[in-house]
């Protein structure tokens, strides 16, 4: 099996690989090896963005839209894995998103990122967590992940 590396954190997250007796790092489309832990659910789209992309295209869909409503950004969506009281946030085109749902969404995204820089399809992930990571999160992140990238 073939599995990557990702570091999921709170404020930045990156993913490597370790291949031919060396470290590769997953670069992202700005080119860096780490990126804010950021979804961008633009409005009336069927597509996410993650990290430093996500802030650039909502950004430019709030000035070509002259500061009106241009779709959801959320910051640190890992913080809410733990939270025992969010149960879903809603996002136009997407529907009811639960804590596992967003986790996924970035995650998912980040090893698609992988599979293409390295041209392989990776049948799982190798997930670092902190060591002081409550259980519900613990169980929300396994859950959410692996159900939907293992399609």
């Amino acid at each position: 099996m073939k599995f990557i590396g990702i570091d999921f954190g709170t404020s930045n997250s990156l993913a490597s690989l370790f291949r031919n007796d060396s470290l590769q790092f997953v670069r992202f489309p700005d080119g860096q090896t780490s990126n804010p832990t950021i979804l961008y659910f633009p409005e009336k789209s069927k597509q996410h963005f993650i990290g430093t992309d996500a802030v650039f295209r909502y950004l430019t869909m709030l000035e070509e839209n002259h500061h009106q409503s241009t779709g959801r950004l959320m910051l640190s969506i890992k913080s809410l894995l733990p939270e025992s009281n969010f149960d879903h946030t809603t996002v136009v085109g997407f529907g009811r998103q639960t804590a596992e749902d967003l986790a996924a969404r970035f995650l998912s995204v980040l090893k698609r990122y992988a599979e293409e820089q390295f041209n392989e399809k990776f049948e799982g992930v190798v997930l670092g967590r902190p060591v002081d990571f409550p259980e519900l999160a613990v169980k929300r992140l396994g859950s959410g992940f692996l159900a939907r990238t293992s399609r």
